[in-house]
C-alpha cells in the first residue's frame, strides 16, 4: 500500500520515505540475505584453499613475536632513526629558509616631480660626460648617476630607490637540488632502519638453536655491519626510490599549475602519471625492503638482492600476499587499539582536571596525544612488521637452501616445520641420514 501511494504521488516521495518503503519489503531482505550468504561462501572457499598458508602467516607471526622478545632492545632502535629523520629534517629547513631568502636588491631611478626623463652633465675621471637615464630604470646606489644626485642635493626630485628583491636565476636549481638531496638522505635512514632490523631478526632465525645460538647485542652486531659494508647498497636503494618521489613532486606541482587551465588533455595526462609513479614507488619501496633484507642476511650488493628478492617472492607469491593481508589487518588493530585507549584515557584525565581545575578546550591536547600516540605505534610497530618480513624470507630460503637432512637441517622451529609439512630427518647410525 506505501509503495502504491508513493508511485501515485511522487511528489510526497523523500529519502526516509524511500527508505521506510524498501525495509518493509521481503524483496529487500532476501535480495540483502543472498547477498551476504554468497559473500559467506566465498570467504569460507577462500580459508578452506588458503588454509595451509594462513596457518603459516600465523606461525611466521608467532615467531616473529619469539624473535622481538629476544631481542628487546630491536624495539628502541627506531628512537634512533627517528632522531636522524629529526636532525636531517632541521637540517633541510634551515639550509631552506637561507636559500629562499637569498635574493638580490633591485633598485630603479623615480621622479617626484614627474616632469620626464632628464640627462645631467657629470665629471667622471675628470672628464664631463651627459648621462642620460629614464625613470624606472634599473641603476646601482654606487654609481655615478646616484652619487651625482646624493651630492648635488637633487634626490628630492630623483633618486636611486629600492625597488624589490629578485631572485638569482641558479637559486631555483640549488633549492630543488636541496629538496632532492633531503629525499635522498631520508629514504637513506629509512633504508638503515630496515637494515640493521632485517639483520638482528636473521641472526635470531639462523641461531640453530635459539635462544641459546644467539649472538650478544644483535642490534648492535648489525648495525656495525650495515655501516662498515652495506652503506652504499642503501644508498643506491634510497636513490631510486628518491628519484620517483621526486618525479612525484614535479608532477604534483604540475598538477596544481594547470587547475585553473582548460587543457583538460593536459591534466589527464599528469594524472596519469601521477598515478603511475604512485604505483611505481608502492612496488619499489616492497622490492627495495625484501633487498636489504638479503643484503643483512648474506652481504649482497644492491642489484643482486633485489633480483633474487623478487624471484624468492614471485615463486611463493600465494604466501606473500595473505602474509601482507593479514600482517596489514593486525597491525592495523594495534595501532588503533593504541591511539583508542590513548584517548579514552586522555579523556577521562583531562575531564576530571575540568571539573577540578576549571580546565576548558581539552579536546586539542586530547587529538593531539592520540596522534603523538599513533605516531609512536606506528614506529614500534614498524619493527614488528620488518620481524614478519624478515623471518618470512629466512623461512623460504630455509626452504630453497636446506632439505632438513644432517648436513643441510631446517632452521626453522617446530611449528613452521609443521606448518610446512617437513621435518627434519634423524641421523642414522651409520652416519647416513634416516628415509
Amino acid at each position: 500500500k506505501q509503495y502504491s501511494d508513493l508511485k501515485n504521488n511522487p511528489k510526497t516521495a523523500s529519502a526516509s520515505n524511500l527508505l521506510d518503503t524498501f525495509r518493509y519489503q521481503e524483496e529487500t531482505w532476501l535480495g540483502l540475505g543472498i547477498t551476504l550468504t554468497v559473500i559467506v561462501l566465498i570467504l569460507i572457499l577462500i580459508f578452506l584453499f588458503l588454509r595451509k598458508r594462513i596457518n603459516l602467516a600465523v606461525e611466521v607471526i608467532k615467531e616473529s613475536s619469539k624473535a622481538i622478545g629476544s631481542i628487546k632492545s630491536a624495539v628502541f632502535f627506531p628512537i634512533i632513526t627517528y632522531f636522524m629523520q629529526f636532525a636531517l629534517f632541521a637540517w633541510f629547513v634551515g639550509v631552506g629558509v637561507f636559500l629562499v631568502t637569498s635574493s638580490n636588491a633591485s633598485y630603479a631611478y623615480e621622479n617626484y616631480n614627474g616632469d620626464g626623463n632628464r640627462s645631467y652633465l657629470i665629471n667622471v675621471d675628470g672628464n664631463d660626460t651627459m648621462i642620460r637615464y629614464e625613470f624606472g630604470a634599473s641603476c646601482n646606489p654606487g654609481d655615478a648617476m646616484a652619487q651625482y644626485l646624493k651630492t648635488n642635493n637633487l634626490t628630492n626630485q630623483t633618486s636611486c630607490s629600492f625597488k624589490e628583491y629578485v631572485a638569482d636565476k641558479q637559486l631555483f636549481r640549488i633549492q630543488l637540488y636541496h629538496f632532492f638531496g633531503w629525499l635522498w638522505g631520508l629514504n637513506w635512514i629509512l633504508a638503515l632502519g630496515q637494515c640493521v632490523l632485517a639483520g638482528a631478526f636473521a641472526s635470531y632465525y639462523w641461531a640453530f638453536e635459539k635462544p641459546k645460538d644467539l649472538p650478544y647485542f644483535p642490534v648492535l652486531g648489525a648495525l656495525k655491519r650495515t655501516l662498515l659494508y652495506h652503506t652504499g647498497s642503501l644508498a643506491f636503494g634510497a636513490l631510486i626510490i628518491a628519484i620517483v618521489q621526486f618525479i612525484r613532486f614535479i608532477l604534483a606541482y604540475l598538477d596544481a599549475k594547470l587547475g585553473r587551465s582548460e587543457n583538460k588533455v593536459a591534466k589527464f595526462v599528469v594524472k596519469c602519471l601521477a598515478c603511475f609513479f604512485w604505483c611505481l614507488e608502492k612496488i619499489l619501496k616492497f622490492i627495495n625492503k625484501n633487498a636489504y633484507i638479503l643484503i643483512a642476511i648474506y652481504g649482497y650488493n644492491f642489484c643482486k638482492a633485489a633480483r633474487k628478492a623478487f624471484n624468492l617472492i614471485i615463486r611463493n607469491i600465494l604466501r606473500v600476499v595473505v602474509l601482507n593481508k593479514i600482517t596489514a589487518f593486525i597491525l592495523f588493530l594495534g595501532k588503533l587499539l593504541i591511539t583508542g585507549i590513548t584517548g579514552v584515557i586522555a579523556f577521562y584525565v583531562f575531564d576530571r582536571l575540568r571539573d577540578q581545575d576549571g580546565l576548558n578546550y581539552y579536546l586539542i591536547p586530547i587529538i593531539f596525544l592520540c596522534i603523538v600516540a599513533f605516531i609512536t605505534a606506528h614506529g614500534f610497530l614498524n619493527v614488528f612488521d620488518m620481524a614478519i618480513d624478515t623471518i618470512f624470507l629466512c623461512v623460504l630460503e630455509d626452504l630453497e637452501r636446506n632439505d632438513g637432512s644432517a648436513n643441510k637441517p631446517y632452521y626453522m622451529s617446530s611449528g613452521l616445520r609443521s606448518a610446512l609439512s617437513v621435518k627434519n630427518k634423524p641421523e642414522s647410525a651409520d652416519g647416513a641420514t634416516a628415509e
